[in-house]
């Protein structure tokens, strides 16, 4: 399951998801399966800890997009 947090030091864990990794040719990436009450509280530009799929190996990402087919996916990019 993957796990949303914030990156304000706090490390408030914003939602997670049971959805499914989507590989982007541009190195971003979708991850499906958010609500909307997590949807609602990310924003487009910012940045956040995400976890791998098991939970575990949290990494600093960038959400680069909201939405997307009704499928509750949010778009990441890596930090670098």
């Amino acid at each position: 399951m993957y796990v949303l947090k914030s990156s304000d030091g706090q490390h408030t864990q914003l939602g997670t998801s049971a959805g499914n990794r989507q590989e982007n040719p541009d190195g971003s990436f979708w991850v499906t399966g958010w609500g909307p009450v997590t949807q609602g509280r990310i924003g487009v530009g910012a940045s956040y800890f995400l976890s791998d799929a098991n939970g575990n190996n949290f990494m600093s990402v960038r959400v680069t997009q909201i939405g997307g087919a009704g499928m509750g996916g949010i778009c990441f990019e890596l930090n670098r």
